[in-house]
């Protein structure tokens, strides 16, 4: 019989090869200071939706300043377009995004610095 345990590893880590690489921790769909700022205006889970999306429309369009915000987007979620208003509204009142009507129906959004 042929002996084979010159051939078995010896105290080899595990590769983590195939694996995603580790994110970082500040990120949560958003970065967490952009969670953070529109946490206070946010009253529901869908209003939550509507704002982590502002940030990804603002990511997707190339970290434009200003950017559109397209209804159909949200209808994944079941999220109407006057969730979306009102959510939009709240955020711009609270200093934190500014809107600009462009059309009927379209809105030109820009990301404010923060204060």
């Amino acid at each position: 019989m042929t002996d084979l345990s010159r051939f078995r590893a010896k105290n080899i880590e595990p590769s983590r090869r195939g694996k995603s690489p580790r994110k970082k921790k500040d990120h949560f769909g958003c970065p967490i200071p952009w969670l953070l700022r529109v946490l206070p205006v946010i009253n529901s889970s869908k209003q939550l939706v509507v704002a982590i999306n502002v940030w990804r429309r603002h990511v997707i369009r190339g970290y434009r300043k200003t950017f559109d915000m397209p209804n159909g987007e949200l209808e994944y979620w079941d999220i109407s377009r006057w969730t979306k208003y009102r959510t939009l509204v709240m955020l711009k009142t609270a200093g934190i995004i500014a809107m600009k009507q462009i059309g009927q129906e379209t809105f030109e959004i820009t990301i404010l610095p923060e204060k």
